[in-house]
């Protein structure tokens, strides 16, 4: 339980828990937050996208 983990290890366990396999029987519990974030992600991209844009025209 109080096991030093390696850069390794937790690389490997975030992969797994970002992309789970089909053959998980929680895959698609665990799908969903994966596109949750995604859908925010680009929102948010969006939204800096846009505010770069307005604040490129309104310098000019």
């Amino acid at each position: 339980m109080n096991e030093i983990e390696t850069l390794e290890q937790v690389t490997r366990e975030g992969r797994r828990r970002l992309q789970p396999s089909v053959t998980d029987p929680h895959w698609l519990v665990l799908r969903k937050p994966r596109a949750i974030l995604k859908d925010c992600l680009a929102k948010i991209i969006q939204i800096r996208c846009y505010a770069l844009c307005f604040a490129t025209l309104s310098v000019q």
